[in-house]
């Protein structure tokens, strides 16, 4: 995702180690 919402950042702090295993980069 190229941009990301606030809420989304503060979430994805706490998802950080799936994130890593996952790619949100759509």
């Amino acid at each position: 995702a190229k941009s990301t919402p606030m809420n989304f950042v503060k979430k994805s702090q706490s998802l950080q180690q799936a994130a890593e295993s996952h790619s949100y980069d759509d």
